[in-house]
């Protein structure tokens, strides 16, 4: 039976997917890049385990292959989304430019702050972990854009990122590296070992997914010789599924860089992507800052899912509106090398007992095999 559902899916997959491969689609931009992020809040202000103590990504972006050949599943998943909102319309418009298109591993863990007791404290937030495989693409328009005199227009540059993810809630993942940390004394922290992880949200696993799109155009973009000095950008995403939430970001770059426009490497708000190089440099750098603000709908990882927890939070007890800000640097080596260190991100409290903010940092590495 489960190869017959797997079967059906298939040829629907392929039957959404026809028309659109046989219309003049734009073309991938070769990509050929590794990278691995980690969030900690050893990297950040408090290393408290306060809400999100741990999370990681693993990204590899292969644009050509992942795009072109049907037999990568979550790529293929994606595409039908993308078809059946019609997405299709726009990426085989005259001004698309190309895409670039990856494939990711995640993994998110949270905790309340009293983390030695497997006691519940219902003021605080429940245990929650999640582990996903996603496809991510990114979709380039008017990348050429220049000013028409004659009639006064200058089409402006944006592009359309959508990502499908599927994966698990409830796995034992998040509780043994946490343990492990905690029992060795990794970083110097001196936190108990969590004896809560078997209250978590949907323990011993549960299938979830969440489908994501996201519209990027900058806004101010000041260059010297070919490099940026000074690129803003705004940001506007929609997430449906364990996260249900409706987000408009600002980000800023200061420095010395070439990196497109839509490259935001942030675990919990976009997807990384691997940074392009247009004019050579032995080495580039930028200053990062962002700002978001986020209406939420469902947290799966706060309220549960279809499988009964043994502690979950109500609707009411969510906080709808939160705020986001992050600092951090980039930088470049030998166009292949890139470093990425977020030492400030912060989140607004998730839920109304909280009495306290997210906070914690991220560490990236990404190479580019070009």
């Amino acid at each position: 039976m489960k190869k017959l559902n797997y079967y059906h899916i298939l040829v629907f997959c392929q039957f959404l997917l026809t028309d659109t491969i046989a219309q003049n689609i734009p073309t991938p931009f070769e990509t050929k890049s590794i990278s691995i992020n980690t969030d900690q809040d050893i990297f950040g202000p408090d290393n408290e385990d306060r809400n999100y103590t741990l999370g990681f990504e693993l990204n590899t972006s292969f644009s050509k292959l992942f795009e072109s050949k049907n037999y990568f599943i979550l790529p293929c998943l994606r595409k039908c989304i993308d078809k059946a909102i019609g997405l299709d319309y726009i990426y085989t418009a005259n001004n698309t430019k190309y895409f670039v298109s990856n494939l990711s591993l995640l993994g998110s863990g949270f905790t309340p702050l009293n983390i030695g007791t497997e006691v519940i404290d219902s003021l605080d937030r429940p245990y929650g972990s999640i582990l996903s495989l996603g496809s991510t693409r990114i979709t380039v328009f008017n990348e050429d854009a220049v000013f028409d005199e004659e009639h006064s227009e200058f089409p402006h540059k944006y592009a359309i990122s959508t990502s499908f993810f599927i994966g698990a809630l409830g796995l034992n993942l998040a509780n043994s590296i946490q343990s492990y940390i905690h029992r060795n004394h990794w970083f110097g922290s001196t936190r108990p070992i969590p004896e809560g992880w078997k209250n978590q949200i949907s323990n011993g696993g549960e299938l979830t997914g969440l489908y994501s799109i996201s519209v990027i155009t900058p806004y101010i973009t000041l260059r010297n010789n070919g490099f940026k000095l000074l690129e803003s950008t705004i940001d506007v995403t929609t997430q449906i599924g364990y996260y249900t939430n409706f987000a408009l970001g600002i980000n800023t770059k200061l420095g010395k860089f070439d990196s497109e426009y839509w490259y935001l490497n942030n675990l919990l708000t976009n997807a990384s992507q691997k940074v392009l190089q247009n004019k050579h440099s032995n080495f580039k750098w930028n200053i990062g800052f962002s700002l978001r603000a986020r209406y939420v709908i469902y947290n799966a990882l706060l309220q549960g899912q279809f499988k009964k927890s043994v502690y979950e939070l109500s609707s009411d007890q969510i906080t709808r509106i939160l705020l986001e800000a992050t600092f951090g640097i980039d930088i470049l080596l030998f166009e292949r090398l890139n470093l990425t260190f977020r030492p400030i991100s912060i989140r607004t409290a998730e839920f109304k007992d909280a009495g306290r903010n997210h906070s914690w940092g991220m560490a990236g590495l990404s190479f580019n095999f070009r």
